[in-house]
């Protein structure tokens, strides 16, 4: 039963990234994938952790869903200018996302956020995603 449910989740992690591949003109470099089990509960986040050296100018991180509007909320601290951002729906995919563009001053450390999904009438809380930034190392 665990692996099967494995499986699915895996299977719908490739259908976002081909949804996704499909509805944008362009996939983001430093791109974070949302899903959750509305049964079970059960989060995916890939990847957890996102470790990162100096960005690109223009750059910054993106998070994607299929399954629903979402909140990113980092918890003591940001590498950002703001510390929650809401998702935008793009239509006439069912993709919901969020790119947050790095402030020219980046700050090294790593940064904890929680993510709220709605899904199936739900709400889901998952409180373990991760930025590592190391602007001024090797990643």
């Amino acid at each position: 039963m665990i692996r099967r449910e494995w499986d699915r989740s895996s299977q719908q992690m490739q259908a976002l990234l081909d949804e996704a591949e499909k509805e944008l003109t362009e996939i983001p470099r430093l791109c974070v994938l949302l899903m959750v089990n509305s049964r079970t509960g059960d989060f995916s986040i890939t990847p957890t952790t996102l470790v990162l050296g100096l960005p690109e100018k223009g750059d910054g991180v993106t998070w994607i869903s299929n399954q629903g509007p979402f909140v990113i909320q980092f918890r003591g601290g940001t590498p950002f200018k703001v510390a929650q951002f809401h998702s935008e729906e793009i239509k006439p995919s069912s993709l919901y996302m969020k790119k947050v563009l790095f402030p020219r001053k980046l700050k090294a450390g790593i940064f904890e956020y929680a993510v709220g999904l709605c899904t199936d009438g739900k709400a889901f809380v998952h409180v373990s995603g991760e930025l590592s930034m190391n602007p001024g190392g090797n990643t």
